[in-house]
């Protein structure tokens, strides 16, 4: 099974965070791409850069000192949509039904499933497009269609979801830069019974809906 993090706990698990807007209330739009930032965080105390040295195995290029770590999460605008309030808080198919929805408030990645990973020495200004088109992931015991899981989740699960983001990255003299990119799940909760039974078939069944892209900032200096 793959490991996934809550971006929420990131930094906050070693007491790390250094929050420039930790909670996505407060958002601002990207006007080339649409993409919305909705968290920027930073670590520059070098006691807290080790202790994330030690936590992420980083390498630090050689004749250089990790100098700062910059941490972006953006959504696509329909992401911080509410959810439907026509949608049912329950499901039903031919032999399975679905009940206790839950629709996370945390946002999800796969540290070790970066989509890109790129050095940048300065003095340099990079403008690179992250464009990626990615399925939801589906994680149940039993077959459900794909009609009962609609109905379940509020989208659909089978559809490719496009996640696009213009990054532009300034990169001092003597300085580099490492740009690391995540998608950005969200994630959606939810219990199987057997309609015949009544009896509990899975709890916490779940769908990750890619809504965004995570991009770290690790900046070098000499």
């Amino acid at each position: 099974m793959k490991k996934m993090i809550s971006i929420l706990m990131l930094f906050s698990l070693s007491l790390l965070m250094t929050s420039h807007a930790a909670v996505p209330t407060a958002v601002s739009k990207e006007a080339n791409t649409g993409m919305i930032l909705v968290s920027h965080d930073s670590i520059t105390d070098p006691l807290l850069l080790q202790a994330q040295i030690e936590k992420e195995n980083i390498s630090v290029p050689v004749g250089y000192r990790l100098e700062r770590i910059n941490c972006y999460t953006y959504h696509m605008p329909d992401a911080v949509q509410s959810v439907d309030p026509q949608m049912q808080p329950s499901a039903s198919g031919l032999m399975y039904a679905t009940k206790n929805v839950f629709h996370g408030t945390r946002d999800f990645f796969y540290p070790d499933y970066p989509e890109a990973s790129n050095y940048y020495e300065g003095p340099a200004t990079v403008s690179e497009t992250f464009s990626y088109s990615k399925s939801v992931i589906v994680s149940t015991s039993v077959p459900l269609g794909a009609r009962t899981v609609k109905s379940t989740v509020g989208y659909d699960a089978e559809q490719f979801y496009q996640v696009e983001k213009l990054h532009h990255t300034i990169v001092p003299a003597n300085k580099k830069i490492q740009n690391k990119v995540y998608i950005v799940y969200n994630q959606t909760t939810f219990d199987i019974y057997n309609k015949l039974t009544g009896k509990l078939v899975q709890q916490g069944a779940y769908t990750n809906k890619p809504i965004g892209l995570l991009i770290f900032e690790y900046t070098y200096s000499k």
